[in-house]
Order: structure tokens, then C-alpha cells, then sequence
């Protein structure tokens, strides 16, 4: 493989206190440097060529230029932050093969302006409106993302990100992050209509949407997901309100009954449960500790004191639970089969499972244990089961820009098993 010839050098705002030993090195070995005038006036004694960055596809010819000389001059370009995240590298990497390029990233606008804020940023949705379409920003809205960092343009005004904010169907929390890593480094955060009328040409925006919180009166069954605390980085993560409805109608609930909803996530299910049976005794077993927590934050949300959360795996964690009428198995760990034994024996007469799988490895181990069951003289002897399935395939619509398409959800598969006697 070829050594690379060009090397590009992310720096920050605090200049080259900021860089790499790596980085430093290349920038103290180029014969030619290149950048915008405020990055090469860091190095005022540097001895190489100067090429300010202004025209990039002039850039770009003379680049190929050099690289194509026998002795190709060892080549510097200074960027800012990371420049394979919405800067310059890109743009390299279409007129110049990958081997003759090494990038040395530094600490981008986007992570400073979230560790200042103290906010997980692994779920951000990230849009650029610099020199660019503000259509991402004003999709990433109407979408009510949860939280969006702006890369933002001088041109486009505070007045016109309050007005797109506006627009959205939800609410958002603005802060504004100006010359981040500098002496000026300014840091505020606004409501959308009291947005400060300018702002520094260097500058990021970060919305948070405000929590949605409960109507007055929720509605009686089918709670819509965006009202439920959920997982920050993994909000899907959750039994979908299409879903949701049909595992309870095939649940079919009675009153004062014990329920089990195993993996459950969030609680959604337990919630739902309690809502329509307040009488019943619900139990959420969920291995998670992040689990548990949304799981009681969602019991005080919905006032549902009949939940009781319960931390550990299955089916250990079911030891010392009472037994139940009904139980619902969103998830199992990979151990579905030693889990259903356990249900098996551990369900009341006449009482329903409902399993839903989402793998063709767990609708096999399944299917496989329904199979065994029904072999297994002894135990159909003692025990009769009936079982049904429902393939759920659902799409829903979610905004593009102006217009709206049909989005398919995972595929679901609801097997519910119906002890008879």
C-alpha cells in the first residue's frame, strides 16, 4: 500500500495545545501547509508553503497536481474538529484515493457543545445547515426527534430557527453554543421565541424536545409510545402501540387476576394491563437496572400502584411470585425454552401465555418446544394446550419533508398458548 502523502489535521478552537503528538508531527514535517488564515497564523514560523483554503475545486487540482510529481512535497491541511464529520474530508475522499490520505480528528463542535450542555449525545440526530438545505433541520422536527444538533450557518438567523421550531408539532428547548473551546465561548439556552436576535458566526444550535407528558385524561387503551419514559438512546426499543393492542386483546384479561409481563422493557404492557384490569396484580420482570427504573418512573406517571416492578432475569426471578392466570413474554434472554418448562408448570388452569417473537432462531426454539410438548405423552396425558398464532405486519407513516410515506415495523409473531385444563 502506498504512505500516504496528505495528511489532515482537525484542530480546535484552543489551536495547537489541542492536537496529537501524531498531529503535531505532521504539521512540523509538511513542506506545504494548507488552510483558512486564522489556523495558518498559528504557525507563524513555519517554514512551508502557504496555501490559503478558499476555492475547494482549485484545491483539489492542485492536490492531484502534486501527487501526480515523482517527489511529492509532504502536504498539511488544517481543518477544524473532526474532518470526516461534515467538513472537508469528504470532499478529499472523492478526488483522492483513501491510501494517500491520513486523518488525525480532533474534538468536533458537535462534543463540545454536548459536554457543556451534559447531555448524551449517542442518540442525537445531527443535521448541517451550513452552506446547505435547512429541509433536514424542518424534517428532523416534524419527526419530533428528541434531541438535534444544528451545525449552523451565518446566514440562516436565529428568527428563522425560532420560526422552523414554531412549525414542528412539538416543543423544544434552544441552546445556542458560540465559539466553543475559545475565550469567548458563550453558552445559553432559550425557549423558542426568545431566541437572541444574532449570534457568532461560529456557532451550533442543540433542541431538546420538551418530555411529552400525559393528557389529563389518557386515553383508555392503546397509550400512545411517545408517552411513555423510554429508553434516551434506544426509544424503539419498546412493544409498539399496534402491538401492544393486540398482545392485551390476546391476553384476554378478566378481573383480579395475576399477571406476569416478562422482559418488560419499559412496562408499557404492565401498564396497559393495570389500566384495564385495576383489580389484577401485575408483576414486570425486567433484568435491567435502566429497565426497572423507567419501569416505576412509568407506575407514578400513569398512577398504576398495581405494577410491581421485579428486577432479574427469568425464570429465577419468578421463584417467589405468585402464580399466574395470564402471562405475556416480550422478551427471554435466548432462553425461551427453559423459560416456557417453567411457565408450563407454573400457570394457573385455564390460563394464557402469549409469546411474541421477532427471530426466526426464537419462532424455531418455539416451535420446537410446542412440538416436544405434544410428544411427550406424560405431559399431554396431565396437561391439554392450545395454541394459535398471529403474524403481525404493520407499516405506519412518518413525515419526509413536505410529504409522507408508509415506514414498516419489525414483524411480529404473537403465539399464544391456552392451557385448557
Amino acid at each position: 500500500m502506498t504512505d500516504p502523502m496528505i495528511h489532515i489535521v482537525g484542530m480546535g478552537l484552543e489551536g495547537p495545545e489541542s492536537l496529537t503528538r501524531s498531529a503535531r508531527e505532521a504539521i512540523d514535517q509538511a513542506e506545504i501547509l494548507v488552510g483558512v488564515d486564522r489556523q495558518l497564523a498559528r504557525f507563524p514560523t513555519h517554514l512551508a508553503q502557504r496555501w490559503p483554503l478558499g476555492n475547494l475545486q482549485a484545491l483539489l487540482r492542485q492536490l492531484q497536481d502534486q501527487l501526480a510529481q515523482p517527489n511529492c512535497p509532504k502536504i498539511t491541511i488544517l481543518t477544524s474538529g473532526d474532518p470526516l464529520f461534515f467538513g472537508l474530508g469528504r470532499l478529499l475522499l472523492t478526488a483522492i484515493p483513501a491510501e494517500q490520505l491520513t486523518f488525525h480528528p480532533n474534538v468536533s463542535a458537535v462534543q463540545l457543545a454536548f459536554s457543556r450542555l451534559c447531555i448524551p449525545w449517542q442518540q442525537a440526530c445531527v443535521v448541517s445547515i451550513h452552506g446547505r438545505s435547512a429541509e433536514p433541520l424542518r424534517t428532523a422536527l416534524h419527526q419530533g426527534q428528541a434531541t438535534i444538533a444544528v451545525i449552523g450557518d451565518p446566514q440562516v438567523s436565529p428568527a428563522a430557527i425560532a420560526a422552523m421550531v414554531a412549525d414542528s408539532p412539538w416543543g423544544y428547548r434552544v441552546c445556542c453554543c458560540e465559539n466553543l473551546g475559545s475565550p469567548q465561548e458563550n453558552v445559553q439556552c432559550y425557549e423558542e421565541e426568545n431566541l437572541p436576535a444574532t449570534v457568532a458566526p461560529l456557532h451550533l444550535w442543540v433542541l431538546q424536545r420538551h418530555p411529552s407528558q400525559p393528557d389529563a385524561t389518557p386515553t383508555r387503551l392503546g397509550l400512545a409510545d411517545d408517552q411513555f419514559a423510554r429508553f434516551e438512546d434506544r426509544p424503539g426499543l419498546m412493544t409498539k402501540r399496534p402491538v401492544r393492542v393486540l398482545t392485551l386483546a390476546e391476553l384476554d384479561l378478566r378481573p383480579d387476576q395475576v399477571v406476569w409481563d416478562i422482559g418488560a422493557g419499559t412496562g408499557s404492557v404492565s401498564i396497559e394491563i393495570a389500566r384495564l384490569s385495576p383489580c389484577s396484580r401485575v408483576y414486570a420482570i425486567e433484568k435491567s437496572a435502566a429497565g426497572i427504573q423507567l419501569i416505576q418512573t412509568n407506575i407514578q406517571r400513569f398512577a398504576t400502584p398495581q405494577v410491581t416492578p421485579v428486577a432479574g432475569a427469568a425464570p429465577d426471578a419468578l421463584t417467589s411470585l405468585p402464580n399466574p392466570h395470564r402471562i405475556f413474554v416480550g422478551g427471554h434472554g435466548g432462553q425461551l425454552t427453559t423459560l416456557l418448562d417453567h411457565l408450563a408448570v407454573r400457570l394457573l388452569p385455564e390460563g394464557r401465555i402469549v409469546v411474541a417473537t421477532t427471530t426466526l432462531e426464537s419462532q424455531t426454539q418455539l416451535m420446537n418446544w410446542l412440538h416436544q410438548r405434544g410428544q411427550d405423552r406424560e405431559v399431554s396425558a396431565t396437561v391439554r394446550w392450545s395454541q394459535s398464532h398471529l403474524e403481525v405486519n404493520l407499516s405506519q407513516s412518518t413525515q419526509v419533508g413536505r410529504y409522507q410515506r408508509m415506514s414498516p415495523l419489525n414483524p411480529v409473531l404473537l403465539t399464544v398458548l391456552m392451557r385448557m385444563n
